[in-house]
């Protein structure tokens, strides 16, 4: 790993036999443009002015330098002089609404990675048919590898809404906000995760149809094609996720409805149990002179007995009607 102010650089020459050898800057440099050996270079640097010093070591056209430092360019596939640009965001988790752009440049000698933060675990694995590596070959295994972990993100994703499921069914009244919020957040992203992956696609189609003689990958386009078909199948899984999060969070609102309905309808009982008392009450409550149960010696024991009859007659009619399930 070689160090800069506010610069990280790790610098990879690949042997004929597919080694991967520890390099420096400075070695690249001197190899830079020879075909016969081949760099795979990793930059890590969110200066602008670092940056560029960087490129002008290797005399690169300053727009690179604007469209690696533009927070608007995503995606795509460009071509500048000698060098073939691909842009694609990389998320470390899916759950995270936050995706690093990563910038990889190809020419005929190297592979360049650029990129303003995270870090970027691939592992080149030689082909088994001992074919020549090439730029492109490192193209495939570098593409090959982001688009295998966005993959192993979508299951994860799948999981955690799995584990939704789970927690809708056992969520009681006390877990009513934090299962809204967790909803809402997971919608939210998922929808930025599928940004994420349709970026990653366009950048795979555009390879696909760009035309170019900078790298000759004829020999990985089959490959590369397998790579956007990947990518294909998981945004399709993506859209199943996002109906399955509203339809989960259509069943939880109908599922808070009927807990509303349920205690609507326990005091709706309540309310028809007490209302014939509450009548009893305010009758004997009146006072009339001439009220003749007044003067009655058992009155008093006699309404509390007819209170009491009312209300179990009530309580058994409405529990065989069944308001009570």
């Amino acid at each position: 790993m070689t160090k800069k102010s506010e610069l990280k650089l790790r610098v990879y020459r690949i042997t004929e036999n597919g080694q991967i050898v520890a390099s420096d800057w400075e070695h690249f440099l001197a190899d830079y443009g020879n075909d016969e050996r081949l760099y795979w270079v990793d930059i890590l640097s969110a200066n602008e002015l670092k940056l560029g010093e960087l490129f002008n070591d290797i005399n690169l056209d300053p727009i690179i330098l604007e469209r690696c430092m533009d927070a608007e360019s995503v995606s795509g596939v460009f071509s500048y002089e000698k060098l073939l640009i691909l842009q694609m965001p990389i998320a470390s988790d899916w759950g995270s609404c936050a995706h690093v752009k990563f910038t990889i440049m190809c020419c005929r000698s190297a592979l360049i990675i650029v990129h303003m933060e995270g870090s970027l675990n691939w592992h080149f694995h030689p082909p088994r048919n001992n074919e020549p590596i090439k730029v492109a070959t490192l193209l495939y295994s570098l593409l090959d590898g982001l688009i295998d972990r966005t993959t192993a993100l979508t299951l994860q994703a799948r999981r955690d809404i799995e584990q939704l499921e789970l927690d809708i069914e056992e969520a009681d009244d006390d877990d009513d906000d934090e299962i809204r919020r967790q909803i809402l957040r997971l919608k939210r992203a998922v929808a930025y995760f599928d940004m994420g992956v349709e970026s990653k696609h366009h950048t795979m189609v555009s390879l696909l149809s760009h035309e170019t003689n900078i790298i000759e990958y004829e020999r990985t386009r089959e490959r590369l094609r397998d790579v956007a078909t990947h990518l294909e199948h998981s945004l399709r899984y993506i859209e199943r996720m996002e109906d399955r999060l509203a339809e989960l969070y259509q069943h939880y609102l109908l599922m808070l409805q009927d807990r509303a309905n349920n205690r609507l309808r326990i005091l709706t009982i309540l309310s028809a149990i007490f209302m014939p008392l509450t009548l009893v009450t305010g009758i004997y409550g009146m006072n009339f002179k001439n009220m003749p149960e007044l003067g009655w010696y058992y009155g008093y024991p006699a309404t509390l007995l007819l209170m009491v009859g009312i209300m179990l007659v009530l309580v058994v009619y409405f529990f065989i009607k069944g308001w009570f399930r």
